[in-house]
């Protein structure tokens, strides 16, 4: 596992979908944003492109559950989501 993988341990959820989020840090990953030029056969995106994510809103952002959000609302909660995950990794020294 990479460092930028083992930092997401016990994290706050970055997400933090209302209604969705579990706030349990103890469920917590690191979830990949996946786009068609970053994720497919072969090709899994980098570790930098990924939040801190309890399990319910990793499995939102992912399709897994139903929602009742837009595909545009779901992706404005991983672009706020992966500036406070790499806000948390730049104070981690990790970015």
């Amino acid at each position: 596992m990479t460092k930028l993988r083992n930092s997401a341990r016990d994290e706050e959820c970055t997400l933090r979908i209302l209604a969705v989020c579990n706030y349990d840090p103890a469920t917590t990953v690191l979830a990949h944003i996946r786009r068609p030029w970053n994720a497919g056969v072969g090709l899994k995106p980098r570790d930098d492109e990924a939040v801190y994510a309890c399990s319910a809103c990793h499995d939102l952002a992912d399709r897994r559950r139903p929602s009742v959000l837009s595909r545009a609302e779901i992706d404005s909660h991983l672009l706020d989501g992966l500036m406070k995950t790499h806000r948390r990794m730049r104070e981690k020294g990790l970015l």
